[in-house]
């Protein structure tokens, strides 16, 4: 079909120009639209009037709506207003501070003529870094522990709750000997009551 449109020439519209177009123009909005005549000014259409319960209203669009997120999303990181409570691994020291710890606890069991003997036949070094492992996830930190389960390793060695609390204690002594906040070694002895059973292989808790 050819169409001829006062200053714009002839053109002919095809099926390409129907599927752009979308809908058959009428005259009325070719006059208020973009095709006019030239030299023919634009008549100004009136505005409608704001709604004043609507002035300075943000409209949400789909990629906007996507973003948002429950207030628990995203708590306790960067650049959302709430800070992030460090945790007991990083409070201490990080790394450095737990093989400290671990060392200093190492001597205090090895000195103890109770204890040594289950340490006769263990590699040391290997035992030093399982243990460093142990508790950075104890304390918060990274969780890179691969070795075996409590239960695994400490059954077989029929350990008696008296030597259980023995450790236990010499753990605590160690932290706190180092320094180590009131409300992290609390933590610690809750760890130590919940995973007695894992490790004592008969008896009843003697506390620690």
């Amino acid at each position: 079909m050819n169409a001829e449109v006062a200053g714009y020439g002839t053109h002919r519209f095809g099926a390409d120009d129907t599927e752009r177009v979308g809908a058959v123009v009428s005259p009325t909005q070719c006059r208020s639209a973009a095709i006019r005549p030239p030299g023919r000014q634009p008549v100004p259409r009136p505005s409608t009037p704001r709604d004043p319960s609507r002035a300075g209203r943000k409209t949400v669009t789909e990629s906007e709506d996507s973003a948002v997120s429950s207030p628990s999303a995203g708590a306790g990181t960067p650049g959302n207003g709430t800070a992030t409570r460090p945790s007991h691994y990083e409070r201490i020291g990080g790394a450095e501070s737990v093989k400290a710890a671990v060392g200093l606890f190492y001597d205090r069991v090895l000195a103890d003529a109770e204890l040594a003997p289950y340490f006769t036949a263990i590699n040391m070094e290997e035992q030093r870094r399982h243990l460093v492992l142990m508790l950075t996830v104890v304390l918060g930190g990274p969780n890179n522990y691969a070795g075996r389960g409590l239960a695994e390793a400490h059954q077989p060695l029929d350990i008696p709750d008296e030597h259980y609390a023995r450790v236990g204690a010499h753990l605590i002594d160690t932290l706190t000997e180092l320094g180590v906040p009131a409300d992290i070694l609390d933590d610690v002895r809750a760890t130590l009551v919940s995973v007695r059973d894992q490790v004592v292989s008969s008896g009843t808790s003697a506390g620690v």
